[in-house]
């Protein structure tokens, strides 16, 4: 007389299940080994950055720091912000850039304008498109 575990049905297919979901898992973990890592920081160095640029799109590193020389260039600037937009973390630091505050805020008078507070440790210029516009 056959035994109830012998029998086609539950417990043979519920090991074959469990089998086969095991060699999955143990498939994914391998895979998941053998993928090259990113690096959780990439450092770049100010005066390197524009050459780097193309490299911080494609990396897709999680944290993205820069050692800034001198002020970043418009296009500098708006790469990082892209990458910040598209979720990575990016910080800076640099000695030779000071410290700068600067608060707009409009004038309530009938005339209008606006009126500019900046506080810096050094000489600074206000400009726009057209050119300087102010030496504090």
């Amino acid at each position: 007389m056959p035994s109830r575990a012998d029998a086609p049905g539950g417990r043979l297919v519920l090991e074959l299940v469990l089998r086969v979901a095991a060699f999955v898992v143990a498939a994914l973990a391998i895979w998941t080994l053998a993928q090259p890592r990113v690096p959780s920081v990439r450092r770049v160095d100010g005066a390197a950055l524009p050459d780097q640029l193309p490299g911080l799109v494609a990396v897709g590193a999680r944290e993205v720091h820069v050692t800034l020389v001198d002020a970043p260039s418009p296009l500098e600037r708006d790469v990082l912000a892209a990458i910040v937009r598209a979720g990575t973390r990016v910080t800076w630091s640099g000695n030779a850039l000071s410290p700068l505050v600067l608060s707009v805020e409009r004038v309530r008078e009938p005339d209008g304008g606006v009126r500019a507070t900046l506080v810096s440790g050094e000489p600074s210029e206000v400009r726009d498109d057209l050119g300087v516009l102010d030496t504090l």
